[in-house]
């Protein structure tokens, strides 16, 4: 369960604190670091299904931390940033493609990863399916970094198929480095996280995942943005306090292929 402390969660605590009683009527695990709340899916392995209630109601908890659509996504499934459709094998490693600029100007590299290793699609990452066509292959002779030059608040997406326990890091715009451990995730399972920024002056410049070694692990339905946060109505903060966790999983926000 997640130990929070009201006074750390700055300018939008009222509304981290409605997201702290949805995780506690949902049961779903959440941990805080100084400068971020950590959202996890509690299942030990992973869940065969992506959208079993484990992963559901942990994204409808992180969606309720960050109390908006998110501003931006990527699932590797319609257009790649050139405006073509995503094929299978698609290198965008800024590494190798220093144009490969997704939507809001992100740009990912499995840093260090051997050459035949580096960021690109793949309809099985591993030897678990994409969540829909095609997903982020992450691996385990580097760091699969995403870079923000446009600093956010929040990110979340899917991991699948990492077999081991991972390391998540997290690199502020003041330079700040902090990590959490995640669970592992088996083959033919999928575990939804989520990350939102409890800083009260710096954002998410830089995350990279550590995965373990052997294993061609996936990232799928990446969503992030910045913090926007509006106070809703009493009536709405009286509905989510009351723990409304059931909405229903659909991909949000905008998505850098049309």
């Amino acid at each position: 369960m997640c130990a929070v402390s009201f006074t750390m969660l700055g300018k939008s605590r009222t509304l981290r604190a409605a997201a702290i009683l949805t995780v506690l009527y949902a049961n779903v695990p959440c941990a805080m670091a100084i400068s971020f709340t950590f959202f996890e899916a509690p299942s030990a392995t992973g869940s065969p299904n992506p959208f079993d209630p484990d992963n559901i109601n942990t994204y409808n908890a992180w969606l309720v931390a960050i109390a908006e659509t998110p501003d931006f996504g990527e699932d590797w499934d319609g257009n790649d940033w050139l405006g073509n459709p995503w094929l299978d094998n698609r290198l965008f490693d800024v590494q190798d493609i220093p144009t490969a600029v997704f939507v809001d100007g992100i740009t990912f590299s499995n840093v260090g990863a051997d050459s035949n290793q580096h960021a690109k699609s793949d309809d099985a990452p591993g030897s678990t399916d994409a969540i829909d066509l095609f997903a982020w292959r992450g691996d385990d002779s580097g760091e699969s970094t995403i870079y923000f030059p446009n600093p956010v608040d929040y990110l979340g997406f899917y991991t699948f198929d990492t077999d081991n326990e991972v390391t998540y890091f997290l690199e502020f715009t003041n330079g700040l480095i902090e990590s959490i451990a995640g669970r592992k995730t088996n083959e033919n399972h999928y575990r939804f996280v989520g990350f939102v920024n409890n800083h009260p002056s710096a954002q998410i410049a830089r995350f990279w995942i550590l995965g373990p070694r052997s294993s061609r692990y996936g990232i799928d339905e990446l969503e992030w943005g910045r913090d926007g946060h509006k106070l809703p109505e009493p009536g709405t903060l009286w509905l989510v306090g009351a723990g409304l966790g059931l909405l229903v999983y659909r991909k949000r926000g905008q998505r850098s292929s049309p």
